[in-house]
């Protein structure tokens, strides 16, 4: 099974899928696009200290389904087929491309690069190419969040779980591990809702922090994103900004992120009576599937 899903930042959606009317015939998931190599003078000498991509190129082979009335090919059914999709294409707008095969569905954020030529003569069944292009992060992204609870009181007798060390009836704990599994350092969201005297996001495993010197209350959350570097003040009742956050943060302060392997990430709510709860978000990042 393979379907592509492209919801475009304009409010329009496509499926792309072995059904149609919009049918796939391929799609280039490995392409990575345009490299780029970051040099550095050593003794008057150019080494190549860094290799990456800034931007991954998918290209995609489509068909539409010209629809029939009454047993012959309806011209006008597929006209407005291809005016839906040159519509949700839009090259005006970026949006998010999704594929979904038998292993799960991954996503990327871009924008589609040119509507194909001589798309007015495209007929029923007839293939034609697309290109997707990545915009920001050029890595397949898992679509689903990974979320796990920060800071909770745990109840029973124990808890292996994925929460380290074990903990026993009734204890209040706001330290937890994460494994990242990927090859990646994994940027990471965080919702902190009250009440708290500042709150302190720490990765001990790296010895990073986040330390917002600012008081939330029980009708407010904190949100931060790393992979951006931003920090707000939500209403926790409406989902409202009610301002922005980062100028709260200390200089020593990192956006950290989660490093490969094992994180033990704890939450603090700058007393020793407030409690914070809260969530962290992630997802794995891919460099094909």
């Amino acid at each position: 099974m393979e379907q592509v899903t492209y919801v475009s930042d304009n409010g329009l959606i496509i499926v792309f899928d072995e059904v149609g009317p919009y049918l796939l015939s391929s799609i280039d998931t490995m392409g990575v696009g345009s490299t780029e190599d970051s040099d550095m003078s050593i003794g008057g000498i150019y080494n190549t200290y860094a290799t990456g991509y800034d931007q991954r190129s998918v290209p995609i082979e489509v068909a539409i389904l010209g629809g029939d009335k009454r047993g012959w090919f309806d011209l006008g059914n597929l006209q407005q087929m291809k005016q839906k999709l040159a519509n949700t294409i839009d090259l005006n707008y970026q949006g998010t491309l999704t594929y979904e095969n038998d292993t799960g569905a991954y996503s990327l954020r871009g924008r589609f690069l040119e509507i194909p030529a001589g798309f007015d003569r495209i007929g029923s069944y007839e293939k034609f190419s697309l290109t997707f292009q990545s915009t920001e992060n050029p890595k397949w992204k898992e679509r689903s969040d990974r979320v796990v609870r920060m800071g909770a009181v745990l109840g029973g007798l124990s808890f292996p779980l994925v929460i380290d060390p074990t903990f026993t009836f009734g204890t209040y704990t706001t330290e937890f591990a994460v494994i990242n599994d990927t090859y990646d350092n994994l940027p990471v969201r965080i919702v902190v809702m009250g009440t708290a005297e500042s709150v302190t996001i720490t990765n001990q495993t790296t010895g990073q922090f986040m330390q917002f010197n600012r008081a939330i209350t029980s009708a407010q959350q904190l949100e931060v994103d790393t992979e951006r570097g931003t920090a707000v003040i939500n209403s926790a009742i409406t989902g409202q900004l009610i301002e922005n956050a980062s100028h709260y943060l200390t200089l020593d302060s990192d956006y950290w992120y989660l490093q490969r392997g094992r994180n033990v990430i704890n939450l603090d709510g700058g007393g020793q009576t407030t409690k914070p709860l809260g969530y962290m978000f992630w997802r794995k990042q891919f460099g094909g599937v």
